[in-house]
Formats: C-alpha cells, sequence, structure tokens
C-alpha cells in the first residue's frame, strides 16, 4: 500500500508539471468560500435624530445639537498566509469619530494608523458681552460702573457663545522583529485642541478688592509626540531601551480684555483700561528610559527601571502690564525663563523565593531633581490696575 501512493503521487507531480493550467487545480475552495473564510467585514449605517438642544446628553458624545445625525460603524479585516490588514471606523457621521487602519506581516512587521475625535459640550446658556478672539472688547455703547449693578445695558450687550472643546488626535505606529531576540516599536502622535473655554480675571484696587469678570477664552493647542523603543528577549533577560519626546505648542500667548469697570484711575477705567492674562507656555520634554529584568534561577530575579527626563521652557515673558499709561520704574529682570528642569529615577527590586509559599523582595528607590532657572525679584503691578509695587 505504501509503495501504491508513492507512486500515485508521483504520477500527479508528473502530471502538474506538463499541464500548463495545473496549478488552478490546486486551489481547492471556490472564491466564494475564500471571501467567506479569509476575510470578513461588518458595515452599519444608519440615520439619528435628537429633538433639541441639550448640551447635558451630548456632554461627550457629540449629540447635543437639535436636528439629524449619520450614525456609521465598520470594520473589514483578511489575512493570507503572509500578512494581515484591518480597516475598523465607528460613529463616523459624529464629532466623536475613531477610525484606525493596521497592516503586517505576521511574525515580522506591523504599521498602524489611528484617528481618535472628541468632542467636550458644556453649558451652552452663558452669555457675555465681550467679543473677540485674543483682545476681547466691549460693545460702543457699554456703560461703566463700578460694580456690577451700574452696568444699565448689560442685558441688551449678552451675546451668547458655545463652550466647545474640540480634540483630534492622529498617531501611527511601528511594531518590528528584527530578530527572533530582537524587536522594535516607534509612536508617532500629533493632537489639535481647538474651542471656547472660559476663565476669571479680574482688576485690583488692592489684594482683597478684585473687580472681576468671566472670559470667553479661545483654546488653539497642538502636541507633538515621538516614542521609539528597542526590546531584547531572551530566557533569562528581557531589556528595554526607549526615547519619548513631547513638544507643546500655544498659539494664543496673552488674552487682552477691556475694563468693564470704572472707579480706577482714566487710564485704568472704561473705557481706556485694558487687562493682559497671559497663557500656558509652550515647553518640550525628553525622556530616556531603560527598563530590564533578569532571572538567575527560578528563585532569585532582579528588575531595574532607570530613567531620565529633561523638560524646557523658553517663551518670552509678558510685560509687567498691557496699559501703557502705568509707570513701569524696574524693568523685567529676564527677557523669558529660559528654563530647565532634570529629573533622574532609578528604581531597583531583588526578588528571592526561598520556600514555595515565602517572598522577600528588596527595594531600592532613588530620584534627583535639578531646577535650573534664574531666581529674581519682580516689581509686579498690582492687577493691571495701579503703579509699580515697591
Amino acid at each position: 500500500m505504501k509503495w501504491s501512493l508513492l507512486a500515485l503521487a508521483g504520477c500527479t507531480a508528473t502530471a502538474l508539471a506538463q499541464d500548463p493550467f495545473a496549478p488552478l487545480l490546486q486551489e481547492t475552495r471556490p472564491q466564494a468560500t475564500r471571501w467567506q473564510v479569509d476575510y470578513s467585514s461588518n458595515l452599519n449605517l444608519g440615520v439619528g435624530y435628537v429633538s433639541e438642544d441639550t448640551f447635558k446628553f451630548g456632554q461627550y458624545n457629540g449629540l447635543h445639537k437639535e436636528g439629524a445625525v449619520l450614525l456609521g460603524d465598520m470594520l473589514w479585516r483578511g489575512s493570507d498566509d503572509a500578512s494581515y490588514w484591518q480597516l475598523s471606523g465607528s460613529d463616523l457621521g459624529l464629532q466623536t469619530r475613531e477610525a484606525g487602519a493596521r497592516w503586517g506581516k505576521t511574525g515580522k512587521f506591523e504599521l498602524s494608523f489611528e484617528l481618535d475625535s472628541q468632542l467636550q459640550v458644556r453649558n451652552d446658556t452663558g452669555r457675555t458681552p465681550f467679543s473677540g478672539s485674543d483682545v476681547l472688547s466691549l460693545p460702543p455703547d457699554w456703560i461703566g460702573a463700578s460694580t456690577t449693578a451700574g452696568f444699565t445695558n448689560l442685558e441688551t450687550s449678552l451675546q451668547g457663545f458655545d463652550q466647545e472643546l474640540s480634540r483630534d488626535h492622529y498617531a501611527l505606529g511601528l511594531q518590528a522583529q528584527l530578530s527572533p531576540a530582537w524587536s522594535l516599536s516607534a509612536n508617532l502622535g500629533y493632537e489639535d485642541k481647538q474651542g471656547t473655554a472660559t476663565t476669571g480675571a479680574a482688576f485690583y484696587i488692592d489684594a482683597a478688592d478684585g473687580h472681576a469678570a468671566l472670559l470667553p477664552q479661545d483654546i488653539d493647542y497642538q502636541t507633538s509626540d515621538f516614542d521609539l523603543a528597542l526590546n531584547y528577549s531572551d530566557s533569562r533577560l528581557q531589556l528595554t531601551g526607549s526615547w519619548q519626546y513631547s513638544d507643546f505648542d500655544n498659539n494664543a500667548e496673552l488674552l487682552r480684555w477691556q475694563n468693564p469697570y470704572t472707579g480706577f484711575q482714566p487710564a485704568v477705567s472704561y473705557s481706556a483700561g485694558e487687562g493682559g492674562l497671559g497663557q500656558a507656555p509652550d515647553n518640550t520634554l525628553n525622556r530616556v528610559r531603560v527598563l530590564g529584568v533578569y532571572t538567575f534561577n527560578p528563585r532569585w530575579r532582579l528588575q531595574v527601571d532607570g530613567s531620565f527626563a529633561r523638560t524646557e521652557q523658553d517663551q518670552d515673558f509678558a510685560d509687567y502690564t498691557v496699559n501703557p499709561a502705568l509707570q513701569i520704574e524696574a524693568p523685567l529682570a529676564l527677557a523669558s525663563f529660559d528654563g530647565q528642569v532634570d529629573t533622574g529615577v532609578l528604581d531597583a527590586r531583588l526578588y528571592f523565593r526561598p520556600l514555595p509559599k515565602l517572598n522577600l523582595e528588596a527595594r531600592f528607590r532613588g530620584e534627583e531633581r535639578s531646577y535650573q532657572g534664574e531666581r529674581n525679584g519682580y516689581r509686579y503691578v498690582p492687577g493691571d490696575s495701579a503703579e509699580q509695587s515697591d
């Protein structure tokens, strides 16, 4: 029986070699069956309707406005002997959508892309007399007063504004197996945050008597980040070295607003007076980290985690005040902060298991922080409303 089978196999191979169409006969599954087994897909489309504007119901889900919305989810993925892929998406018709794509070769590498959009909606019934973005101004017919009770045309000056913050995050990723022991991972991200929030600001006659206002604040943030990691693994040692970089950019450096109050000196009172409020500064971060685990034997194991991070901020200082009529005797000590903070951390642990139900651990942790920034005295201007203090 064995010789018969071998002879039959030999005859089949000869026939396949002589027949130019023989390779087509090697596929035993019809095309329809391949699509059913090797690929899978799912697509959902629908229409939703929101009966009325409601910021509370739609605070995080994008369903805050009255009207019809498109609802859509999809998933398509497949694989063959050498590679695999996937496309996905959810809430595609909303501002809270997510989408992703992956493609890779099994045991070799994977490329990925992800989109994550989020929307935060707060109370949309708020109103303000201010208009503008970086410079907020009052209407021409505004009537100033020393207290809010004297704002006689406040009601006619108020206008609505949306308190919405949208965030779009894009990410690219790479995972690669360089050899049986070595692997590489890299990720690149970019985030854009836009919208309008509220912030408080005040003019001061003294520190205990603030003339305050709630201001609409434009948000325009961009954050870029990148990380790279190299990994090694064998039966005893697992080791990872990584580098992380992050950059934050705020396109709005200073928020200025017109003083709605009177009762100050003429250069500060309505309508000449202005206030200034500094915004979050641009900054960067670099961080390196080494994480390793070594197993001596089933009873002894050592784990080490060490990192060093440097944060830098070099944004120019704003002037003492935006009111040019206020007298400044002592200028700024520095034009910019030019600050740097270094942080080093080392965490080491030694594990010992002398008995099946007894575990011992010895731990060391060290941390060092270095603050490198000049320390100076500044003769501030009280709330953009008085001369420079002594």
